[in-house]
């Protein structure tokens, strides 16, 4: 171990404080998920008193998914920091493939811009031209995308049913007297403008574009 890694806790660390990434419920749920089966990826930054200032949302789900133990390293930021996976044989290896995919998607899942955040650092003088981000990134970096899953928080779970029929087929009678003991049959109403109906009886509501059958 490099003299300047050494065991530490997260516990030491604290979170951003003015995080411009509020982050969402479907990007932390995949991280956690990513954590429980490819373990720990990509190191997080903080400044020298401890704060979190890239990587917010893996201090959180580190914590909650391996504890407060954790290995520290300290460096300046003049050579590059290289964590090597030893329970990983080779770039073709399974585990490889979802970190691959990972290091990605997650980022993207878990992107959730706080405008307010934004114009706060905007009025505080932070210069977005100076790291390559214009005015049309900017607009599109403040554009409010609603994720479901977050809006979504706390609500029972939902599963629709499927009401769609087994089999239907077509019937033709030969006169209104044999259309009359087919309805007498089925024990329904059948006229000459009925266009289709259930077997057995359904009641069917139209309400909110849900279907309830009986």
């Amino acid at each position: 171990m490099s003299k300047n890694a050494k065991s530490g806790k997260l516990s030491d660390l604290t979170a951003t404080q003015n995080n411009s990434n509020k982050h969402t419920a479907r990007g932390m749920k995949n991280l956690d998920n990513s954590m429980a089966e490819d373990g720990y990826v990509a190191p997080m930054t903080a400044t020298a008193d401890g704060e979190i200032i890239d990587g917010d949302a893996r201090l959180e789900t580190s914590f909650n998914r391996f504890g407060d133990d954790a290995l520290i390293v300290r460096h300046d930021g003049t050579k590059p920091v290289v964590m090597i996976r030893e329970d990983i044989p080779n770039a073709n290896h399974p585990m490889a493939k979802r970190i691959h995919y990972r290091a990605n998607l997650v980022a993207w899942q878990n992107l959730q811009i706080d405008a307010e955040q934004v114009m706060a650092d905007i009025e505080a003088g932070f210069d977005f031209d100076a790291i390559g981000v214009g005015l049309e990134d900017l607009g599109k970096l403040l554009e409010k995308e609603i994720d479901p899953l977050t809006e979504w928080g706390g609500m029972p779970e939902f599963e629709q049913k499927d009401l769609t029929s087994f089999k239907k087929i077509i019937v033709h009678f030969s006169s209104v007297e044999d259309m009359g003991l087919f309805a007498e049959l089925i024990g329904q109403s059948v006229t000459e403008k009925t266009q289709s109906l259930w077997y057995p009886k359904a009641k069917i509501e139209h309400y909110a574009d849900k279907v309830y059958l009986e």
